[in-house]
């Protein structure tokens, strides 16, 4: 399996999509490629404003359900939340509403979306230009400096979600900037802690390697190079980013500058999210739906 079979909506058509804040022409776009999969959608926001921007087709297809709203963002992120933890929905997706509210909407213990001890954390996944393999990147938008105990939930929320594509015995790469532990480089030395969890089977059958730099984590011509060795490096399934600047700046040197195809999710909350960036590509946008339908079957 790869990054086409992962984010195809096939197969999706008995699943429900919640919305908040539709009123945006980004959702309609995504609706406008769901139903045609056969996927359900509950649209929170002022109706009038969401038919606009959905046409007279889509706003009274079958599969289609606009639920008014006239509440401040607050209010409508909850009424969509609420729809995942009572069961009417499977997936959650952000609209037209801030990104703070939203996020509020998800944590607010009115929704029960995020389960004592959870944290929220970013799922990115890439295909390389290469060989089409699948890579995945976390957390590149939401924790921004974590520590060692963050990092290790952040890594569960991830293994979590790669064992349900099935993913097996994941390679785990913990960057930094170097394969060496260096005191004055914190990084170095929380990579080097969680290689030691991983081999000690913190996870399961994972195996995870670190510190490790990116190019070592991704290149097998660089991991020869380097001299590195090991199941990890050169073929890395999941790269843990040390904090949310490193992070993001992977994430976005793949897609602007190597321009890998990629998708992406929140995870720690009981469904799986949707959080998708206007400066993403259509192909993403799509992607991204489909990864987080393609979770919410397991």
């Amino acid at each position: 399996m790869g990054f086409d079979s992962w984010t195809s909506l096939e197969g999706a058509q008995d699943f429900c999509v919640s919305v908040a804040g539709a009123n945006d022409e980004v959702v309609a776009q995504m609706v406008a490629w769901g139903v045609v999969a056969g996927v359900r959608f509950r649209l929170h926001g002022p109706k009038n404003t969401i038919e606009s921007e959905l046409g007279m087709n889509l706003s009274h297809h079958s599969l289609v359900q606009i639920m008014d709203t006239s509440e401040d963002e607050e209010g409508v992120c909850l009424r969509a939340a609420k729809d995942c933890q009572e069961g009417r929905s499977q997936v959650l997706m952000k609209g037209q509403v801030s990104t703070a509210a939203f996020t509020r909407g998800i944590l607010n213990k009115d929704s029960g979306l995020t389960p004592s001890g959870h944290l929220l954390s970013h799922l990115a996944l890439f295909e390389k230009a290469s060989n089409g393999d699948g890579v995945f990147l976390t957390d590149a938008a939401i924790n921004i400096a974590p520590d060692v105990e963050a990092k290790k939930r952040i890594l569960t929320n991830a293994l979590d979600a790669l064992q349900a594509l099935g993913v097996q015995t994941p390679r785990v790469a913990f960057l930094a900037p170097m394969e060496k532990v260096t005191a004055k480089i914190s990084s170095s030395i929380h990579a080097h802690q969680l290689s030691l969890a991983a081999s000690q089977g913190e996870w399961g059958d994972v195996h995870g390697d670190g510190p490790m730099a990116l190019d070592v984590a991704l290149s097998e011509d660089a991991a020869r190079m380097k001299g590195a060795q090991g199941e990890v490096a050169g073929q890395a399934d999941l790269l843990l980013a040390p904090a949310l600047d490193a992070g993001n700046m992977i994430y976005k040197a793949l897609v602007t500058g190597a321009q890998w195809r990629n998708a992406g999710v929140l995870l720690g909350a009981s469904v799986p999210v949707v959080l998708t960036s206007r400066s993403d590509h259509e192909e993403a946008k799509k992607a991204s739906l489909g990864l987080a339908l393609h979770l919410a079957k397991h």
